[in-house]
């Protein structure tokens, strides 16, 4: 359900039904928070009021709040409050591209709307964890451990405010398991620079 609108430049560019329309804002709203958002910016990017974004956000807020977070508009404003892991909840079990994801299509350079290079990085991270471990990860944890980590990177990239609570002492049950995500995040510490 697109069609084409023509913008002020002449050039032609995708107008979205509604429903498509709160999904691409949800998603960047979700993939940025709690980063605030214009209700002017998100208007014009979606080619509609600044009323329809206000009345999206009432139907949004209906999706966040089964997941503990809020829509929260501040100063013409909007951004998404709550706590990390159920910001990244919400992510996994609202937003299409991780609900039909098929590492197989990372494989094959077929990976929209994902970011291409992010996903390969973090099909490696998933493959390095597999070799060092020894161990074939089956469907459908590799895709949770995939989603988990682009997401995590994904929004470290985007925000400069993202705050995980980490327990003050850890658990080390596994020495090999301990090792082995200390070289994955010590690869994803290397992406960062």
């Amino acid at each position: 359900p697109r069609s084409s609108l023509v913008d002020v430049d002449g050039n032609f560019t995708e107008a979205f039904d509604p429903e498509v329309r709160r999904e691409k804002l949800l998603e960047r709203l979700l993939l940025t928070a709690p980063k605030p958002h214009s209700i002017y910016d998100l208007g014009e990017e979606f080619y509609v009021s600044e009323s329809v974004v206000l009345k999206d956000r009432q139907i949004l807020q209906e999706s966040l709040a089964i997941y503990g977070l809020d829509l929260k508009m501040r100063q013409r404003k909007l951004f998404i409050d709550g706590d990390e892991a159920q910001i990244r909840s919400a992510i996994l079990n609202l937003l299409p591209m991780f609900n039909q994801l098929d590492l197989e299509q990372i494989t094959q350079n077929k990976v929209q709307p994902l970011d291409g290079e992010l996903a390969h990085f973090c099909l490696g991270l998933l493959i390095t964890l597999e070799r060092e471990l020894g161990v074939n990860i089956p469907y459908p944890y590799n895709i949770n451990i995939f989603s988990h980590l682009y997401i995590f990177i994904s929004r470290n990239r985007r925000s400069t405010s993202i705050h995980v609570v980490a327990p003050s002492k850890p658990t080390i049950v596994d020495e090999k398991i301990y090792s082995v995500c200390q070289k994955i995040i010590q690869e994803i510490e290397q992406y960062f620079k």
